[in-house]
């Protein structure tokens, strides 16, 4: 069983390794690898900033994952990224779900997703929790999932 807890300081670099795993920067909107110094100043500013919610996903103690919700009015981008020894054991669909519940106690209505087509496995999931497609732009796919329907 997957939960949610907000990210602390000691989360930093467990972020930042997933972050930069390869196979995470393929399938992310950026691709570059990010030094410690700047996913510091990356963290610093979500941690600090409160229509963003850094959350960790909790696998009976053991970090598995990340969602990240950031929030315009009670809409919400979101973002997730699995651990790596974690994927393909159906943490992605687990986060998601869990993201929906916490996203209603933040009392968020929507929740969007912008993927890169190349990213197969997300799309799956994003489909599996609920998500309807809703458009795209030159380089991404575009999902969304109205809270309501919980």
């Amino acid at each position: 069983m997957i939960s949610l807890r907000y990210a602390a300081e000691t989360d930093k670099q467990d972020l930042w390794q997933w972050r930069n795993d390869a196979q995470t920067r393929t399938m992310s909107l950026s691709t570059h690898e990010v030094s410690w110094v700047e996913h510091c100043d990356w963290f610093e500013r979500v941690f600090n900033d409160e229509a963003r919610h850094l959350l960790i996903g909790d696998n009976m103690g053991i970090a598995c994952g990340s969602v990240r919700l950031d929030q315009t009015g009670v809409n919400a981008e979101i973002n997730i990224t699995v651990a790596p020894e974690h994927r393909g054991l159906g943490v992605g669909l687990a986060l998601l779900k869990a993201a929906a519940v916490q996203a209603q106690l933040i009392g968020l209505k929507k929740l969007t997703a912008v993927i890169r087509p190349a990213n197969k496995a997300s799309k799956v999931i994003f489909e599996r929790a609920g998500y309807t497609a809703c458009g795209q732009g030159e380089t991404t796919e575009h999902f969304e999932f109205d809270l309501g329907a919980l």
